[in-house]
């Protein structure tokens, strides 16, 4: 038990802080903001998003539940961030699509 929890404690920063990237069905323009990682961050929309959906690949597999909420100049909106398709992506959508310059903020916990 102590070598499995020792194990645990030596991977949780490679899981935790690893920056991920950004699927190929998000509009060129788009970017990940620095300091995000696989458990929490944001990322700024480019132009021409009129799909209204952009993955995030994370940089590990992982179970997690992720939720990511629309900051904007109008405040905060909630989107349904996950849980996730898988255990390495998350689907951030809208139904109208975004604006250049959107910020989505998303965070996830790891089971």
């Amino acid at each position: 038990m102590k070598k499995l929890l020792c194990a645990g404690l030596l991977l949780w920063p490679t899981l935790a802080f690893a920056q991920p990237r950004l699927g190929s069905n998000c509009t060129p323009g788009t970017s990940i903001i620095s300091g995000s990682t696989n458990t929490a961050g944001r990322v700024k929309m480019g132009p021409n998003n009129t799909t209204g959906q952009c993955t995030i690949v994370f940089s590990t597999s992982a179970l997690r539940a992720c939720v990511a909420i629309e900051q904007d100049s109008g405040g905060f909106s909630s989107l349904a961030g996950g849980p996730t398709p898988t255990n390495t992506t998350m689907v951030i959508g809208s139904v109208s699509g975004w604006n250049q310059g959107d910020i989505i903020s998303y965070i996830c916990q790891l089971f």
